[in-house]
């Protein structure tokens, strides 16, 4: 369950700035200081799920955050009561009175079925086993075709996010969530979105997956290069701002607290609206830190258990 929300989440959040004094360096980590704050606070940039053949969390990720006194993440996924929260039948629930099938044309269905056919033994697709539902929600179908496509590409399953949860806990640090799981399902259902925007990005994805272009590849690229602005690609609408407006004014009292260690997707880091430049408005100094992502094996690693 945690591995396919977590997989659902990186998907649903992966799909210019005004001056060169506020584009993102390329660099996942960032130090907070300034504003009056008395000790730094960290944030890092997370792919949710990664595959540890590509690479893996370096050490110095996992240092800083021993020297903060609580870990912030979008939400922390081994609190029972936030994932008993989480409900997907409302994020599978198409419109009333729009019909899924109806408005995909002939060929979009046999492409559909062919990748239903693909896909049949693949856990995310289960759902779909005995067809799609005409009540289906499109944006939901959109995500899970994309997981799907991903999930093939990766080898080595590594929950990234969750892994840093693990640690912070055995170091009895606080582990607090910046979001609700109604906020993070809503990014997963697409209930922002109108019925056409949803029908165009099924179609879309419909078409990338038989075009093999859904694969991590391109994603762990710019991961690996840390390069935030390729990380995002399009996804700046105005639920995606909202969300890292919702998360920097959760985070700047538990930074004016005591010292942080904060994991939000990539994604929301970088441009003019992303969680650095909108504490760069609220007065705080925000500055990449070095870091390499390394590719050690998990046993020779002391961090992961």
């Amino acid at each position: 369950m945690k591995q396919l929300f977590l997989a659902v989440i990186t998907i649903a959040t992966a799909v210019q700035l005004t001056s060169a004094q506020t584009r993102a360096k390329n660099s996942l980590l960032w130090e907070i200081s300034g504003n009056g704050l008395k000790h730094s606070s960290y944030i890092f940039g997370s792919l949710h799920l990664i595959d540890t053949t590509e690479f893996m969390l370096p050490h110095e990720v996992f240092r800083l955050m021993e020297k903060c006194s609580k870990l912030a993440v979008e939400m922390d996924i081994t609190d029972r009561n936030l994932l008993s929260r989480l409900d997907f039948s409302r994020a599978t629930k198409g419109e009333e009175g729009k019909s899924l099938m109806s408005d995909l044309d002939n060929t979009y269905q046999e492409k559909l079925e062919k990748i239903l056919g693909i896909e049949k033994n693949n856990a995310v697709m289960m759902l779909f086993k005995n067809g799609i539902d005409d009540d289906m929600n499109p944006y939901y179908l959109t995500n899970m075709i994309t997981v799907a496509a991903q999930m093939r590409s990766i080898n080595n399953n590594y929950p990234m996010d969750l892994e840093l949860i693990k640690h912070a806990k055995r170091e009895n640090k606080t582990v607090t969530s910046l979001e609700t799981p109604e906020e993070q399902m809503l990014g997963i259902s697409g209930n922002m979105l109108t019925w056409e925007e949803k029908m165009v990005a099924l179609r879309k994805s419909i078409d990338e997956y038989l075009q093999d272009s859904l694969s991590s590849k391109k994603l762990y690229e710019a991961y690996r290069k840390q390069n935030l602005e390729e990380l995002i690609g399009d996804l700046r609408d105005t639920f995606f701002v909202q969300r890292n407006q919702n998360m920097v004014t959760r985070m700047t009292p538990l930074i004016k607290e005591s010292s942080t260690f904060v994991v939000i997707g990539a994604a929301h880091l970088p441009f003019e609206n992303g969680v650095l430049q909108l504490l760069r408005y609220k007065g705080f100094t925000v500055r990449p830190v070095h870091i390499d992502l390394i590719q050690p094996k998990i046993t020779e690693s002391r961090y992961l258990h």
